[in-house]
């Protein structure tokens, strides 16, 4: 049993009865989607005033995610310069009952069944994986060379360089000196990529974020605070 609501400022939110449940709660999907969840016996204005006091942490929601914007996209129309090289491609296809992902040059070309809401939550998962496992090709082929180039312009050494999804942080740097970069790092502009990965060559030497990190940090990039408060515009794809 449901009911939908139109709340100015928010949107649309739908009010959903839940056998299940014991308490109201609330939930904020990535695409804007407001639902309330109501155990079966009570009634749906107790819904709405629970609605109405949790509205100050709904925009909260929808500002996290605006700022996240890349996490929390819902993939349906084409994107020009996706990654460093790439485009995105995305093409209904009446012949194929399944998703199929092609790399070219110039492109990551995700072609799906011409029948499937895009839009959902579970198609949109699979773009998701097609969209990583794509930028693992590109990244493997590009981060290793260009840490490599800024270590040797910069005097660091380390010890190795792997080349992963992560869902938390852009890169790390371990106790020996083992630099763990996302693979994500791929779609940043090349000023900001570049930027993590000094970030974590200094690491190498300074294990901790101290006075001494930074001043160091500091005197490779101008202003590298600021730059680095600029990552947070850019949200971690999660899977």
């Amino acid at each position: 049993m449901t009911r939908d609501l139109d709340l100015p400022g928010i949107g649309k939110v739908q009010l959903k009865k839940i056998k299940r449940s014991r308490r109201v709660s609330i939930s904020v999907k990535p695409d804007m989607r407001v639902t309330v969840s109501i155990p079966y016996y009570c009634p749906f204005h107790e819904g709405e005033r629970f609605l109405f006091s949790k509205r100050e942490w709904i925009e909260k929601q929808f500002k996290k995610f605006k700022i996240n914007h890349f996490a929390n996209n819902v993939f349906y129309q084409n994107k020009t310069r996706f990654t460093r090289t790439r485009d995105l491609i995305l093409k209904p296809d009446h012949l194929i009952t399944e998703n199929q992902v092609n790399l070219t040059e110039e492109a990551i070309i995700i072609k799906y069944p011409q029948h499937i809401d895009i839009k959902s939550e579970h198609q949109q998962q699979i773009i998701r994986r097609g969209l990583i496992e794509a930028m693992r090709i590109e990244a493997l082929n590009y981060l290793p060379k260009q840490l490599a180039n800024l270590a040797k312009k910069y005097d660091f050494h380390y010890r190795s360089v792997s080349v992963r999804y992560a869902s938390t942080r852009w890169g790390s740097c371990s106790h020996n000196n083992t630099i763990n970069l996302n693979l994500q790092l791929i779609r940043l502009p090349d000023e900001l990529s570049d930027l993590i990965m000094i970030h974590e060559l200094v690491h190498t030497k300074h294990k901790n974020h101290s006075t001494t990190f930074w001043c160091k940090f500091e005197q490779l990039i101008e202003n590298a605070r600021e730059k680095s408060a600029e990552i947070k515009k850019y949200g971690l794809l999660r899977i």
